[in-house]
């Protein structure tokens, strides 16, 4: 069961480093094309400062997701004199990750379902297509975070390394 588990955060990470990644090139492409147009046409296109925001906050909450699985979040470096076991720190950012991951997936769900009817001004694409990438990328926070949480992520935190237990 766990090497399932541990599977599917294999295909998932996958997944949201090409989509991140061709969101940023899109993104990029779509820039310069507008530049472009504005410097040598005089005109600019009415839909590109608007697909590049909404390509930009989906290659970063994807970011976030990823970097919840490369342990490139936060880390606690405190001090076990204070009676903190260092255990229990190892493992909060999991914690963390799982708790804000689960809250962007619920709280998402209801801006997908109240943005749904309304439009993008220069696309004309449904609101809720921008704001689908809070339940996504939320979900896999969550299962990334859960994945640490169990000792399946063999990732290094790169922020320093665990406390000594």
């Amino acid at each position: 069961m766990m090497q399932i588990f541990k599977k599917l955060a294999d295909f998932i990470y996958r997944l949201t480093c090409t989509i991140a990644i061709a969101a940023l090139i899109v993104m990029t492409l779509v820039v310069c094309a507008d530049i472009f147009a504005r410097s040598v046409f005089n005109a600019s296109f009415s839909w590109s400062e608007e697909v590049a925001r909404f390509l930009m906050i989906w290659a970063a909450l994807l970011g976030a997701a990823m970097a919840v699985r490369k342990g490139a979040h936060f880390r606690m470096d405190l001090s076990t004199q204070f009676g903190v076991s260092a255990k229990w720190l190892n493992q909060l950012p999991a914690c963390a990750a799982i708790g804000i991951g689960l809250l962007l997936f619920w709280q998402g769900l209801i801006l997908v379902e109240i943005t749904s009817m309304q439009l993008a001004t220069g696309t004309q694409i449904p609101m809720s297509i921008p704001y689908l990438c809070l339940p996504v990328s939320g979900l896999f926070m969550a299962l990334f975070g859960l994945e640490a949480l169990l000792g399946l992520n063999t990732a290094t935190p790169l922020h320093g390394q665990t406390l000594p237990e």
